[in-house]
């Protein structure tokens, strides 16, 4: 595969077969089962989102998307991390890895998805940051998380840690909307 690519770790509504993979993720290169350190959140509106140990943090996302998608932020020989050891607080989350070609365009997109902008990191609902997934430890991908600044007890806690289930999560009523929306 060409050195001219991106990854990210996605592990809720822009997996396959969700509503937002379709629109974000078509004409993604390669998608492969993934996992990173952390433990899952629930927000207000029933969508994941994810914590994981600061120190699993290769990088913050950059000031540049032109950087954020060169082969350098994502340099497939990255020295691995080493084992992958599950602390008191954390198990390993469930999702894919995702990779597209080094588009800026692309990762414009899922940070306006996400919520993130490089240049507004207080108003941030999501922080982009590049890890290691643990199935594939010699590659960097970015992953959205909790922003450093925000406590987890602002969120409820996933019923299933490990594994987003938005028919386990989500209200009855937060279901039909999707459902006559997007088809969940």
């Amino acid at each position: 595969m060409s050195d001219d690519v991106f990854r990210v770790f996605v592990y809720g509504t822009l997996k396959s077969g969700y509503w937002n993979h379709e629109p974000y993720c078509s004409g993604a290169l390669d998608i492969q089962p993934a996992h990173v350190r952390g433990r899952l959140y629930i927000r207000h509106s029933g969508t994941p989102i994810l914590a994981i140990d600061r120190a699993d943090i290769v990088s913050p996302a950059s000031q540049s998307y032109q950087d954020d998608v060169s082969p350098s932020a994502n340099d497939s020989q990255a020295s691995p991390s080493g084992e992958v050891s599950i602390g008191e607080e954390f198990a390993l989350v469930s999702g894919e890895l995702i990779t597209f070609r080094s588009d800026p365009q692309r990762l414009v997109r899922l940070d306006e998805l996400e919520e993130f902008s490089p240049q507004q990191e207080k108003e941030n609902l999501y922080e982009r940051v590049l890890v290691r997934p643990s199935l594939h430890p010699d590659v960097l991908s970015w992953v959205y998380i909790i922003p450093h600044d925000r406590d987890t007890l602002f969120y409820n806690e996933s019923k299933n840690p490990e594994n987003w289930d938005p028919l386990v999560e989500l209200t009855k009523d937060q279901i039909a909307y999707r459902q006559s929306v997007h088809q969940l």
